[in-house]
């Protein structure tokens, strides 16, 4: 009740700035889909073309647990929903569709405007209703076919879809190759619908009952009506919006109007981290006081869909992967919750007796696994739920998902995210994920600030660094590595934020899965003010030795190769820059931005920079090595 309570609150809140009154805080629907944007390039979107050619027989069956972000095509013929876990609030299982403004590239679909426009579809494979061949039978309306789904608008977000949207299924008649309107829902936030269906998640059942109907081609289609902010607003408000969650579609015969069971047993939440505070801390930060930064308790959630009792048997593991401890087994014969009932949700909570065992690795990764198996359960699909505990040189709050951005709308705002350390280290960078949005109106310069702590808030200033820019960098949630210019000495609480030179909100990855709301803090009129918005900042301080994080994939190093010179400078305004470097031209981009933050030219490929006739001063030139990931900032005096 007390997350319901809250998420309310927050709600609320978050609704402030589509009504045009946005205040100190913001919070803002996504401007592109990274996971969805990243898939698109390596498996170019081909619209409307079905990619399988083979009629579907009934029984017909996705609750949206493979891997995505696009949906299965074997069973659907477009991609334009984002197939995830990350979007549902209170789920009926681990995965869903969402539908929303933005297209199958990542990105908010060309012609989304402020009034209700067609945005996503789903539309299936075509399934044959004429007969179904393994049991030689012919259907007809007798069947008693029906279509079920659960449906969900909003979800986790902030954006719900308004009351002129709407969420709608068609049937596709081969014959008269025609699609025909059969049912519809209004836009309206998660609270309201809640309040009228007294549930998360509302069940429609629809029969197939029309002739027309029962051929040889048969689809169905779901489709959202979005709209999107309006265009008077400032441009870093302007994300994705009008979001509806899908969850089991399935249709069969021999079905009724009350008929909910699904022969399914599901997980309805995921494992994830078996630390008090943290995703992900430090290795010898974690092993200072290893049994104060464990969970005491590890909790997750399973459904029974069936209509009667059944044994469920759990097994939770956890293994070292670096092979120097004994994998950890709760149960060495998988237990068995006796009797579970048909139709509700069974809570496991298990009282931790684990610590993660202590060795001589500079690093660790552990795999925690969660199991259910029942015996005549036919789709064993979505009964497992796997996390990587990382133990590296960075902190993090976040589960590395932006689900949404942060930021604050006031110029001269401070931001504070509040990390404790057990002994004594040293912070070298931070990382931040900050989101692209409409016109880069987020690029704008800020200070990155370092504070001690002042009895629960921010103290003094022992760290900063003027004329630091959000740096949007390709790939799902990839996070850009801000070096210190100096390494700074932290000890038992430490703060890492900015202060804005602007009243753009940054928009600065936020994770709506975690909650970290007591650790943020910002500051507008003097005072430091605890968040009003349950969530994670996507800000990883790191330390210990290395400027960057060590990852589970191969981190960017600094080579000779890459060593660079910005000659000449100073440089005549209208003149050209070059950059003397080794990396090869087709990895390297560069802007150059005025103080100020407006971005004056952008370049791709090229070691010579021409400039336009500037004013004198100093201007700001960041070069990208597009294969390493390395950035790398200069200041570059322009004369007369």
């Amino acid at each position: 009740m007390q997350r319901r309570i809250f998420f309310i609150v927050a709600l609320l809140a978050g609704m402030l700035p589509a009504r045009g009154l946005w205040g100190q805080e913001v919070l803002t629907g996504l401007g592109e889909n990274p996971a969805v944007r990243q898939a698109a390039k390596q498996q170019p979107p081909q619209a409307n073309l079905s990619r399988g050619t083979r009629q579907l027989q009934l029984p017909f069956l996705d609750d949206f647990t493979n891997p995505g972000p696009f949906p299965d095509d074997s069973l659907w013929q477009d991609r334009y929903v984002f197939v995830n876990r990350s979007y549902g609030y209170e789920h009926f299982n681990i995965g869903v569709a969402t539908f929303d403004a933005i297209n199958d590239t990542g990105a908010i679909y060309p012609h989304a405007v402020s009034t209700s426009f067609p945005a996503d579809t789903l539309t299936s494979q075509p399934i044959r209703l004429d007969s179904i061949t393994s049991i030689q039978k012919k259907l007809t309306p007798q069947d008693s076919i029906y279509l079920s789904f659960y449906i969900q608008p909003q979800g986790i977000s902030n954006s719900p879809p308004q009351e002129t949207d709407s969420f709608l299924v068609k049937f596709y008649a081969p014959k008269q190759q025609k699609w025909i309107h059969m049912w519809s829902m209004k836009g309206m936030d998660l609270q309201t619908f809640y309040d009228s269906t007294q549930a998360y998640y509302k069940r429609v059942m629809i029969p197939v009952t029309d002739t027309m109907f029962f051929h040889k081609g048969f689809k169905m289609m779901f489709m959202n009506y979005a709209s999107i902010s309006d265009p008077s607003i400032p441009s870093w408000l302007s994300g994705n919006v009008d979001i509806w969650n899908l969850n089991y579609v399935y249709m069969d015969i021999q079905r009724a109007h009350n008929d909910t069971s699904l022969m399914d047993w599901t997980l309805t939440s995921n494992a994830h981290s078996l630390l008090n505070n943290y995703e992900q801390m430090p290795w010898n930060q974690f092993m200072a006081n290893a049994v104060a930064e464990m969970a005491d308790t590890f909790r997750i959630s399973y459904r029974s869909n069936r209509g009667h009792r059944r044994d469920v048997n759990m097994t939770f593991k956890i293994h070292d992967l670096s092979g120097l401890s004994s994998p950890y087994n709760t149960f060495p014969t998988p237990i068995t919750n006796q009797n579970m009932p048909s139709f509700s949700t069974f809570d496991f909570e298990h009282v931790m007796d684990y610590v993660y065992p202590s060795n001589s690795q500079e690093y660790n990764d552990f795999q925690v696994l969660f199991h259910i198996n029942v015996p005549d359960d036919p789709y064993n699909f979505n009964d497992t739920s796997r996390f990587y505990q990382r133990f590296y040189n960075y902190y993090a709050y976040d589960d590395g998902t932006a689900e949404a951005g942060y930021g604050l709308s006031t110029n001269g705002a401070q931001l504070a995210y509040r990390f404790n350390v057990n002994v004594e280290d040293t912070l070298r960078s931070v990382q931040m994920y900050f989101n692209r949005v409409k016109n880069n109106a987020n690029v704008k310069p800020f200070t990155l600030i370092v504070w001690d702590d002042d009895n629960g808030v921010p103290g003094s200033i022992i760290y900063e660094q003027t004329m630091v820019y959000p740096i949007i960098t390709e790939g799902r949630n990839k996070f850009q590595t801000y070096i210190l210019d100096h390494p700074v000495p932290v000890n038992q609480t430490f703060y890492v934020g900015w202060q804005q030179t602007t009243g753009d909100n940054l928009n600065l990855g936020f994770d709506l899965n975690r909650n970290a709301r007591e650790n943020i803090f910002y500051n507008t009129m003097g005072q430091w003010i605890n968040s009003i918005y349950q969530g994670a900042l996507m800000i990883r301080p790191i330390l210990g030795s290395d400027d960057y994080p060590y990852m589970d994939v191969e981190r960017p190093v600094r080579s000779k190769q890459e060593e660079l010179m910005v000659y000449p400078n100073p440089v005549v305004s209208g003149e050209q820059i070059n950059l003397k470097t080794n990396i090869e031209s087709q990895y390297l981009q560069a802007s150059l931005y005025a103080i100020d933050g407006r971005l004056i030219n952008e370049y791709s490929g090229e070691k010579t920079l021409p400039l336009p006739q500037l004013k004198q001063g100093v201007y700001l030139l960041f070069i990208r090595n597009l294969e390493s990931g390395m950035v790398e900032r200069r200041k570059i005096m322009v004369v007369k």
